[in-house]
């Protein structure tokens, strides 16, 4: 008879895992929902505006535009900069990414050990000299920079601030005050 009777603990674990799981799971739907749905309150206020349903404003633009692919002004005057990486600033300020090629470089103090560097400047306005020449010198200054490094200095994670913090201010010296922030997109040792 002792072996009719149920064992504890063998099913009290898996409906609140079920129950967690589904919570999960809405939330992460709700989740995407509110992160990914930027144009669909943008067309309600153009059409609340206009007085006219979102599609019939959508022909509009596409008719004074010349169609698609071009980026010409849209019917308000306004310049497309959002295909080019640009946002005006109500102070005629600018913000434009700009990706630098990959740095390779060799560290100091080392035998065989070097780096490669992907990074991304943000522009906060148009630098005297233009965007190429400022990337190029930039790039320069960077790999130079690397090349006194050692791979004990930029170890961890205070390390990985501490060159973060001298690339920008290298960033930020180079182009006279023309780039907001220097961004690490990808960072490797060998």
């Amino acid at each position: 008879m002792a072996d009719d009777a149920k064992k504890p603990g063998g099913g009290g674990i898996v409906l609140p895992l079920i129950i967690l799981t589904l919570i999960g799971g809405g939330l992460g739907v709700g989740a995407k929902l509110f992160l990914f749905s930027d144009a669909a309150p943008n067309e309600a206020v153009a059409s609340e505006n206009s007085g006219s349903s979102a599609a019939e404003s959508k022909g509009d633009h596409a008719e004074a535009d010349g169609g698609h692919g071009e980026a010409k002004a849209d019917a308000h005057g306004d310049a497309a900069s959002g295909e080019s990486g640009e946002d005006a600033n109500a102070n005629g300020d600018i913000n434009k990414i700009v990706s630098l090629d990959p740095i390779v470089a060799s560290l100091a103090k080392s035998s065989g050990a070097w780096v490669r560097l992907e990074t991304a400047l943000v522009f906060r306005k148009t630098p005297d000299s233009g965007f190429g020449v400022v990337k190029s010198e930039i790039s320069g200054d960077i790999l130079a920079y690397l090349r006194t490094v050692s791979l004990d200095q930029i170890q961890g994670a205070a390390g990985l601030e501490y060159l973060t913090d001298d690339l920008q201010d290298i960033a930020r010296v180079r182009s006279q005050g023309a780039v907001d922030r220097l961004v690490i997109k990808g960072l490797i040792f060998e």
